[in-house]
């Protein structure tokens, strides 16, 4: 959530000033502080400053209004019954990839579905343990590979176990890497063959899980992943401490990738679909 003098800068601003217009700079200021970027900045006070805007319940009730339409994008997925579903997850080292995985897999054990953990981060020996225990707690079934071996191997592997098994959701774990490092996208972009060989691009969901805490790099995140790999949509981790979240506006305006889940807390419960008005909510709050 935006920190708790968010709001009260803007408040002071109207107890100072008779109107937007009088002083955009400083609005400007304000909304750049919560981390939306300068061209969204600018969009959004164009429009705002023609409404002729000169009490803070106004400005903010214009505001949402303003930001609902940015949120309002499709984020509707069609998985695919009696089918193996792969949700291929990737990101930044620390964006909380193992966890989210375990929350997505309860979330379908629950609706009856048959899911298959797989710790293909092969180089953190944690990562797969962590999983394991995970997968145990809730009752799914987990494979991976030995510490060091070769991830898409283990992905192939875990393919062929969860035909054998009728699986219905494949949920790979795979190890934290950034956008811009040559060698880790080769790795990602080998997973991302040996499941396309073996299944149809119909059956691939592939998610970046971003950590609510990182900003404005949130965007080269989104854009070099959809480049490389092309993205399904974006999982929103840590919403519960982010003071920085209106990086995703941005995303959202520019790249238009949909936001499918968020989770915002450390119980594995702590997960939901992506509802604009939540977040609106907790943008605000």
């Amino acid at each position: 959530m935006i920190k708790i003098d968010f709001l009260d800068k803007i408040k002071n601003f109207f107890l100072r000033e008779n109107n937007i217009n009088d002083n955009l700079e400083k609005i400007e200021e304000i909304l750049l502080e919560a981390d939306i970027s300068v061209q969204l900045v600018e969009e959004i006070l164009n429009r705002l400053k023609n409404k002729n805007i000169t009490k803070f319940e106004d400005f903010i009730t214009e505001l949402k209004e303003e930001i609902l339409t940015i949120l309002t994008i499709d984020n509707s997925i069609i998985y695919n019954d009696n089918e193996i579903n792969v949700l291929l997850m990737f990101g930044v080292n620390g964006a909380g990839k193992t966890t989210t995985c375990a929350k997505l897999a309860r979330i379908f054990l629950n609706k009856n579905k048959k899911v298959l953990l797989v710790g293909a981060d092969t180089f953190r020996a944690a990562a797969i343990e962590q999983l394991e225990k995970f997968a145990n707690n809730i009752k799914a079934d987990f494979i991976s590979g030995k510490n060091g071996s070769d991830p898409a191997s283990v992905v192939f592997d875990s393919i062929t176990k969860a035909r054998k098994s009728k699986v219905n959701f494949l949920i790979i774990d795979t190890a934290g890497r950034l956008h811009n490092k040559y060698n880790l996208m080769q790795e990602l972009l080998k997973i991302q063959k040996v499941i396309l060989k073996e299944l149809e691009r119909k059956n691939l969901f592939s998610f970046v899980v971003l950590d609510a805490n990182t900003g404005k790099n949130m965007i080269n995140q989104v854009k070099e992943f959809n480049e490389k790999l092309g993205l399904t949509g974006i999982i929103l981790t840590k919403f519960d401490s982010a003071s920085k979240a209106g990086s995703l506006l941005s995303i959202l305006n520019e790249l238009k990738t949909p936001v499918k889940y968020i989770t915002y807390g450390e119980k594995i419960e702590d997960i939901s679909e992506f509802s604009p008005q939540i977040f609106i909510d907790k943008f605000f709050r």
